[in-house]
């Protein structure tokens, strides 16, 4: 029954995809996903203050769910400051949840790491068995980039 004094409030159609559900974060990374329509798209993370997210940016694979494509959000977050462990990230539109996923978070132990070694490490076998892949620490990103086979 609904009541006389509170509107009826629907779950905005959205999408948190970023962090996957069940997956692993570290380093610097992007919250992401879509809602079809919202005024703000804001992210708690294990029920803490909500932080807004940029909301608006073009996806072209919305139009067919929300009859038009500017419906991606976005916010660049430091997993670092989470802390190991598992974690939950709720998405909300406009003050309503229409998104959540639990993940876990591996750090280095601070909350941002400066000055450690850039030199380039080989990955055997990856990604498939009898090539390498080289990486390499990028302290902007808190974690290790691609830089050739």
């Amino acid at each position: 029954m609904q009541s006389l004094f509170a509107p009826a409030v629907s779950t905005p159609t959205g999408v948190l995809e970023n962090p996957a559900a069940g997956g692993s974060v570290s380093g610097v990374g992007l919250v992401s996903g879509r809602v079809c329509s919202a005024n703000h798209v804001t992210i708690s993370f294990d029920g803490g203050q909500a932080q807004e997210a940029a909301y608006g940016t073009s996806r072209a694979d919305t139009m067919a769910t929300c009859g038009d494509s500017n419906n991606g959000f976005g916010l660049l977050f430091n997993w670092n400051l989470l802390g190991d462990g598992t974690h939950t990230a709720r998405a909300f539109a406009d003050g309503v949840q229409f998104g959540q996923a639990t993940f876990k978070v591996q750090t280095l132990g601070v909350g941002f790491l400066r000055g450690a070694s850039t030199t380039v490490h080989s990955l055997a076998n990856f990604p498939t068995a009898g090539s390498t892949t080289n990486v390499q620490w990028q302290q902007a990103n808190q974690n290790f980039v691609i830089v050739g086979p």
